[in-house]
């Protein structure tokens, strides 16, 4: 099968996975507050932020052996391939092992971390279950990255929605049974078992390669090459974790065990909004800004820049603005009217993670260049400071202060050091940028829908059918307004031309 066809088709798994994901988080969440209570679960999203933790020991490995065993794929260099092969293994063994090690030196904490209502076995039993399946993903990756590797993405996606659509249902036999943590954790556990056998069978139909004989040399040459990619992706993704992992932690202690679920639902759907802007601005923007820039074609590169970037300037204020809107009456629907105070949350995160949204391409810029040193760092450092932040507001405002640290970090970041960074390679004024490219386009195409919203809020209560044609409406608003508000007369006219050319003939 063709490398189109192979990517076709992952998408389209990748899509199904996703939306299986999306719909099984909206019914345990609710499921897990019901039978765990509040301070059950926030002592289960604990256990996981820990774990969450142990996952920056993969290093950037799993992405680096990936892309080098993808290209040795490519090249038909089979010498290469096992070398790549090699190394991996051993460093994903290493990593497993660490991960373990380190789950059964965190044990003794849990019961500290967690509510003093439950039992150690039941608060311990969730990281110890998890974490060992955690580090057995790792010491049995390599079946993952060979599927990565041959671009079949798609086979990856049904191993997922298998383990989703398994572990839903063994998580709910479990805590409707009474099974608390424990049964939690052990139905968690299996689905990862489950995925990890599936990955394994999946993987048995590709070729591997011989890694008997290898060469000394060529396999210390690989060993150097993924220490060294590796190293910016590691402080990249410990600035990423200081930004959003600590919080739960420091929450905790300065409010309360019972605090954390209301943090990780304002959380939520903004997780999964990222995920779903990356997946449409993401890895798919790279890998076009990556053939521009590898055809030597700068001046076409930084003219799609320009027009990535405004479409998704333009999809990220309409979907950040629809939550900041509906959240309220969503979360008390979905969780209970207690969690109208998720909606706090979220609102003070809605802005700074809008403006980091609609900046995605600037990100797929700077890696495409091979120019993201100073951002890695500048990631780095504001993942520093927005502990530091929290550590000061949080005693004065509780869990407002530690989303406002986290809030304040990434309104500098996106404000003053992205447009920084990028005026050079984008050939554009940091002002220009900010306010032309971002700013501009965003407050241009909520004009409108924030009237409708203010209407709509005016008779909209919790309930799923308001919020459906509620959001319906502000859709049609939004697509109505912004080709004339937002787009240029170039860019209306492009548009109009591609609709004309998909719509049926009469």
């Amino acid at each position: 099968m063709s490398l189109g066809r192979h990517l076709l088709r992952g998408s389209g798994a990748n899509l199904l996975d996703h939306m299986v994901k999306i719909v099984v988080v909206f019914y345990t969440a609710p499921l897990m507050l019901q039978c765990l209570t509040d301070d059950g679960y926030g002592s289960w999203l604990l256990a996981m932020n820990v774990i969450s933790f142990f996952l920056l020991l993969d290093l950037g490995v799993t992405l680096a052996s990936t892309r080098y065993f993808a290209m040795a794929v490519g090249s038909g260099d089979e010498s290469r391939e096992g070398a790549v092969l090699s190394v991996s293994r051993h460093f994903f063994q290493v990593i497993g092992i660490s991960i373990f090690v380190c789950t059964m030196a965190s044990l003794p904490l849990m019961p500290w971390l967690a509510s003093h209502a439950f039992s150690p076995l039941e608060v311990t039993m969730p990281l110890a279950v998890c974490g060992t399946t955690t580090a057995l993903r790792f010491i049995f990756r390599m079946p993952m990255v060979l599927l990565r590797a041959h671009v079949r993405y798609d086979l990856l996606a049904w191993c997922s929605i298998g383990r989703s659509l398994f572990q839903v249902v063994m998580m709910t036999v479990a805590l409707r049974s009474g099974f608390g943590l424990i049964g939690a954790a052990v139905a968690h556990g299996s689905g990862d078992c489950l995925e990890l056998g599936l990955q394994t069978l999946m993987a048995r139909r590709l070729k591997r390669p011989s890694v008997e004989g290898l060469p000394h040399e060529l396999t210390q040459k690989t060993r150097r090459e993924l220490f060294s990619y590796c190293n910016s992706l590691l402080l990249l993704n410990v600035g990423e974790s200081f930004r959003i992992q600590v919080n739960p932690f420091l929450i905790s202690k300065m409010s309360g065990l019972a605090e954390v679920p209301v943090y990780s639902i304002g959380m939520r759907l903004i997780t999964i909004l990222e995920d779903v802007v990356n997946a449409l601005f993401g890895g798919q923007v790279l890998a076009a800004f990556s053939q521009l820039h590898g055809a030597d074609n700068q001046e076409a590169l930084r003219d799609q820049f320009r027009k990535v970037t405004r479409l998704t300037v333009i999809f990220s204020a309409w979907a950040v603005g629809g939550l900041a809107f509906f959240g309220e009456a969503f979360f008390k629907r979905w969780m209970g009217a207690d969690f109208g105070r998720a909606h706090d949350v979220m609102l003070i995160l809605a802005f700074p993670y809008g403006l980091r949204f609609m900046q995605y391409p600037a990100h797929s810029l700077l890696y495409t260049l091979n120019k993201q040193r100073w951002l890695v760092w500048a990631n780095f450092l504001g993942g520093v400071v927005t502990v530091i932040c929290a550590l000061i507001l949080g005693p004065i405002w509780g869990v407002r202060g530690v989303v406002m640290g986290t809030a304040l970090e990434m309104c500098v970041f996106y404000l003053l050091v992205m447009p920084w960074l990028i005026r050079d390679y984008a050939k554009l004024n940091p002002l220009y940028y900010l306010f032309g490219m971002v700013l501009g386009p965003m407050l241009l195409s909520l004009i409108l829908p924030s009237i409708y919203a203010w209407w709509a809020l005016s008779w909209l209560t919790p309930d799923y059918g308001e919020l459906f044609f509620c959001s319906v409406g502000y859709t049609l608003v939004f697509a109505v307004t912004v080709p004339w508000l937002a787009f240029d007369a170039t860019t209306r006219q492009t548009l109009w031309r591609k609709l004309l050319k998909r719509a049926p003939s009469v």
